[in-house]
């Protein structure tokens, strides 16, 4: 409060609230909250990624794979039998190329390996026809030829193998097959191809 007195004569001093003049500075108002009024929401779900697609097979492990002699043939001279892969597992897989094929004698003694070559006289790959991807779904089945002479290249007789140790294409497990008849020089192997046979 302040005491305003006014230069007239007789006139008293009295005193002012200050707060009934006009010379006082107008009180600001007050700032409106800014404050959030709840948690912020919170943000959606990130979508787990989906598969684009089946993955392609892989090469067939040896142990997936059944080992075994298909169909036997014969002709001016040639003998022949197919080697059968059966894929034994619950996913696809697949084989490539040339199975390794070692002859045994009646003692198992190692006498001859297979030469690879893409077809022959009794069965392999078509003419026109390149070494390709062979898969094998669940339970399904390739093959390879393994063909040769019931003579010697000098057409003297020679003792027919007893047993063939096949391994498949990638594969370093060798199983044993025994074999009758006279097949017995010039052994050969050719490349896998799909279904049990050993030709396309």
């Amino acid at each position: 409060m302040v005491v305003l007195c006014l230069a007239l004569a007789g006139t008293a001093c009295r005193p002012v609230d200050q707060q009934n003049t006009g010379d006082s500075a107008p009180t600001a108002p007050a700032a409106a909250s800014t404050a959030p009024t709840g948690a912020p929401s919170s943000l959606p779900p990130v979508p787990s990624a989906s598969p684009t697609g089946t993955p392609a097979p892989g090469v067939c492990a040896t142990s997936g794979l059944t080992v075994s002699l298909g169909h036997a043939g014969a002709g001016a001279g040639h003998r022949g039998v197919a080697v059968v892969f059966g894929n034994s597992g619950s996913v696809g897989c697949y084989l490539r190329g040339y199975p390794r094929v070692v002859a045994l004698d009646a003692s198992g003694r190692q006498v001859a390996s297979a030469t690879h070559t893409p077809r022959g006289y009794l069965g392999g790959l078509a003419q026109g026809h390149s070494i390709g991807k062979v898969t094998l779904a669940p339970g399904g089945t390739g093959s390879a030829y393994v063909e040769g002479m019931a003579f010697n290249p000098d057409g003297t007789a020679c003792t027919g193998y007893r047993a063939l140790l096949v391994t498949p294409p990638g594969g370093t497990s060798p199983t044993r097959l025994d074999l009758t008849g006279d097949l017995c020089s010039g052994l050969q192997v050719h490349p896998v191809v799909s279904g049990s046979t050993g030709h396309q």
